[in-house]
């Protein structure tokens, strides 16, 4: 057990592990892709970018003993993604989005509770997946 391993609680290594694999699912999917026709050197430049993003994806989760390749088990794949994208989804409010300029007073009464449905329904299948509660 390494230092790192006693910073995390359960929920927290799964939040991070799943966060850390869905990225790294990403960047070798981004990796793989053809370089656009007359843009090869912009291409190579980008690919280093990305080689040293998931070398760093691999870094974090090593540290902290996290696996970087997910299960093939489809109802994990499932739960991770739903859970992932539920987190994701808490950047949508509208008080957040005032880092993107000025936010209309009546987008919070219509953005938000749609938000928050989505972001339940989201948790409701990665909780049925773990067999923690109904899906939605």
């Amino acid at each position: 057990m390494s230092p790192e391993d006693a910073l995390l609680n359960e929920h927290q290594r799964r939040h991070i592990e799943t966060t850390l694999q869905l990225l790294g699912e990403s960047l070798r999917e981004l990796a793989a892709l053809p370089a656009p026709r007359g843009r090869e050197a912009m291409w190579r430049r980008i690919a280093g970018d990305i080689a040293m993003a998931e070398a760093a994806v691999v870094r974090i989760a090593d540290g902290f003993g996290l696996e970087t390749v997910r299960s093939a088990d489809p109802l994990q794949r499932v739960g991770s993604i739903a859970a992932a994208w539920s987190a994701d989804l808490a950047d949508l409010s509208a008080a957040r989005l005032r880092r993107y300029g000025h936010v209309h007073p009546e987008l919070a009464a219509v953005l938000d509770p749609a938000v928050v449905d989505l972001r339940q329904r989201l948790l409701a299948i990665a909780k049925a997946v773990r067999g923690e509660g109904d899906s939605c």
